[in-house]
């Protein structure tokens, strides 16, 4: 069975992974939307994107029968964490576009990919930051302890009558475990 942290990091690592997929698929979509700028939005545009990328669950779907949709699910979003079970990444899907439709329904690439291209941007800060986060988890984890016992030390020392004069209600943190 794997401790915690080691989970932990596979899991970070493997949301950091998704995102950059993501990131990756964002020029394929962006290859679509230029082929399909000027024309309707529906099941066609779907069926290009999942023709131009086969080994990636990507669906487009109208929303609130005024947006474009355009999301892609992860296909790995598991640590086994032992014999019998399994962890998940907080996130199950990468949302690409979302972004509000004209009247007549049809695609605007210019501004569809300026879309697109922001997003994957961000994609990549995210999972950048998720890696980095990897080596710095232990110094987090000892200086919220630190914090924790700070702050628990000055919630003691505060009599219980003056923190209902004053109306200072201050409870003492039980849930910082690591």
């Amino acid at each position: 069975m794997k401790d915690r942290n080691e989970v932990g990091r596979e899991l970070t690592l493997l949301a950091a992974k998704n995102y950059r997929d993501t990131a990756e698929v964002c020029d394929k979509v962006i290859d679509v939307i230029k082929e399909f700028d000027g024309k309707v939005f529906n099941v066609k545009f779907e069926r290009a994107l999942q023709e131009r990328i086969p080994d990636k669950r990507i669906y487009a779907e109208k929303m609130d029968s005024n947006r474009a949709y355009v999301y892609r699910y992860y296909d790995d979003k598991t640590v086994k964490d032992s014999e019998y079970s399994c962890s998940y990444t907080e996130n199950h899907f990468d949302v690409i576009l979302n972004y509000p439709l004209n009247e007549d329904k049809r695609i605007n690439a210019d501004e569809w990919i300026e879309d697109i291209k922001q997003m994957q941007e961000q994609l990549l800060i995210r999972a950048m930051d998720l890696e980095a986060s990897v080596d710095k988890i232990d110094a987090w984890k000892e200086k919220i302890k630190a914090l924790t016992r700070e702050f628990n030390d000055t919630v003691d020392k505060i009599p219980g009558e003056v923190s209902r004069y004053y109306g200072v209600a201050v409870n003492k943190i039980w849930n910082c475990i690591f």
